[in-house]
């Protein structure tokens, strides 16, 4: 070894009896440039350094675990660099695990013996709020107004929002659930969205319209929905076990004396059953698929319809059936378009321009 190396090897050695300096095989074999075995003079300062820091409380059990891991990985190290003496060097790498696992054994015989034991902490449990809720029930009516120049009017639904006080809101898909506007006019409403909703209070609903049709007079008119979107803002409030029933009331409105319709909500008839609006009348349908085979849906009711014919064969020998219902020959002008003129269509019946 080079003379000027004996001085700081010294130094370094005194330092290790001191303190039980961690790594100092590391530091040695970066001063003098060589490697160190497991039988280098270094190892036994740095044992006898270690004995004095735990002796005195400078060195835990803990940290000597941590050291003899890092030591037996270099011994991996040297046994890969030397490979006559890969054997040693990985039989030291050995124990120094061993010696790490029995330092690692003394800190929990440490633990484990009486009056050292730590004061238990005790965990406050977060009191977990019940999220409450209330049923609430969402309906769709429509004012009196242009809805009776309409046979039909179906406008379908794809989605809701409802808005909280706060900022956000939930959305619920209504998967195109369809209603027939001239089936709900007044005081009847029809459900189309039944969920629970949490306790607080609430400020706005929207509907998002997927499609619109509309029939006048048998011929399909064009009514609009403005951003496919229509919203009511008036404030309503879910209560805990409690059902609340919204209604969201539509208007059609025709366009001064064009053939085009506008849908539009109506605030000061939509709210809360009961707070805002009077008791509506849930309808029983809207189209007459709702309804038991032999009944039709009328004005939101289903009925038994009456039928007095099927075919000309229900019907006394004058009498042709048209529409379920018997008349006489002379009567009916016509019992298909193609008894019509060429501009003309059968309706009832009779025989009517086509617009």
């Amino acid at each position: 070894m080079n003379k000027g190396i004996v001085p700081a090897l010294v130094i370094l050695g005194i330092l290790a009896v001191a303190v039980g300096a961690p790594g100092l095989t590391v530091a040695v074999d970066k001063i003098s440039g060589k490697d160190i075995g497991p039988d280098h003079p270094v190892y036994g300062i740095e044992r006898a350094g270690e004995a004095i820091g735990r002796a005195f409380g400078i060195t835990s059990d803990e940290e000597l675990a941590v050291e003899r891991e890092e030591e037996a990985s270099e011994m991996e190290e040297l046994a890969g660099k030397y490979p006559e003496r890969a054997e040693e060097y990985r039989q030291r790498a050995q124990e120094l695990r061993e010696e790490a696992q029995e330092n690692r054994n003394r800190v929990r015989e440490q633990e484990s013996i009486p009056g050292q034991e730590q004061e238990p902490i005790e965990i406050e449990e977060e009191e977990i709020e019940e999220t409450l809720t209330g049923n609430f029930m969402l309906l769709v009516s429509d004012t009196p107004a242009d809805i009776e120049d309409f046979e039909s009017l179906i406008v379908s639904f794809s989605k809701t929002r409802i808005f909280g006080s706060e900022e956000g809101f939930e959305e619920h898909s209504l998967n195109g659930t369809s209603v027939d506007l001239t089936q709900v006019v007044g005081e009847k409403a029809i459900s189309v969205l039944n969920i629970e909703l949490a306790e607080g209070t609430y400020n706005k609903v929207e509907m998002h319209v997927s499609e619109v049709n509309g029939t006048v007079n048998g011929t399909q008119v064009d009514v609009k929905v403005p951003s496919n979107k229509l919203q009511i803002v008036r404030p309503f409030e879910i209560k805990a076990n409690e059902t609340t029933k919204f209604v969201f009331d539509i208007n059609v409105v025709r366009k001064g004396q064009t053939d085009e319709y506008n849908l539009l909500p109506v605030i000061g008839k939509s709210g809360i059953v009961g707070k805002d609006l009077e008791e509506v009348e849930e309808a029983e349908c809207t189209i007459d698929e709702d309804c038991e085979e032999n009944e039709t849906c009328v004005e939101g009711e289903c009925e038994e319809a009456e039928i007095e014919c099927t075919e000309d064969a229900d019907c006394q020998e004058n009498e042709t059936c048209v529409d379920g219902e018997c008349l006489e020959v002379e009567q009916v002008e016509c019992t298909e378009d193609e008894d019509c003129e060429e501009n003309q269509t059968c309706v009832e019946g009779e025989c009517e321009p086509i617009e």
